[in-house]
């Protein structure tokens, strides 16, 4: 991938319709994310942020570089292709991805202490 076509992708994502949805991985089950139930206006709300933030930090701005992450370096504004072995501790990324029976975080069985990191998926049917 170039970092043009990177650009050309997420730019498909700001100019057509898509959503967000938002899952939980809990502190004591890593491997069994929950789906957030956030209130339409919010997530609308929360799209809005993520796609403008995707504007600014990577599609209006001249002084990116794309790189493998296995060749990394440490120059500033890189973006890293992900090229090595997914480690288990990611797997639950490939578990959310096309998965529509993901269970609900209810807050009568658990608090939101209990969430160790949240999972925002963005997109469509199509992407």
């Amino acid at each position: 991938m170039t970092l043009d076509s990177l650009k050309d992708e997420l730019k498909l994502y700001k100019e057509n319709e898509i959503g967000i949805c938002v899952y939980a991985i809990l502190k004591e089950n890593l491997y069994n994310p929950m789906r957030l139930d956030i209130e339409s206006e919010s997530l609308n709300n929360l799209t809005s942020l993520f796609l403008t933030e995707i504007r600014d930090t990577i599609i209006n701005r001249d002084d990116l570089s794309l790189m493998k992450l296995s060749s990394s370096d440490e120059r500033k504004n890189a973006i890293y292709e992900y090229d090595l072995d997914i480690p288990k501790e990611l797997s639950t990324l490939d578990f959310v991805l096309g998965n529509d029976n993901i269970g609900l975080f209810n807050l009568k069985n658990h608090d939101f202490g209990e969430i160790k990191s949240l999972i925002i998926e963005i997109g469509n049917n199509e992407r």
